[in-house]
């Protein structure tokens, strides 16, 4: 397989890597981005499966008379402290 980036700045940026020593070739750089790419996808699903059994939980608690009401503006705020949150340490 032959890829040709027509990006100046990302070809740039592959020598770059290959040059200070943390890839050998342009391959390396591209393999280990793809690496990285195929982990964010597969973390992805992962939580999406997660997501989704969790809101299987709650559709099952809320048809037995398990919930509680909610609050628009406690979740609006409690969704907003933890992204400041992932924020400081992220």
């Amino acid at each position: 397989m032959q890829i040709t980036l027509n990006m100046p700045e990302l070809e740039e940026f592959v020598e770059s890597q290959v040059k200070s020593g943390c890839y050998l070739s342009p391959e390396d750089v591209v393999k280990g981005a793809l690496t990285l790419l195929r982990g964010q996808t597969q973390v992805s699903v992962a939580e999406l499966e997660e997501l989704r059994a969790a809101i299987a939980v709650g559709i099952d608690e809320a048809d037995r008379g398990l919930s509680a009401p909610w609050d628009r503006d406690e979740i609006a705020g409690e969704v907003e402290r933890r992204v400041r949150g992932e924020r400081k340490t992220g």
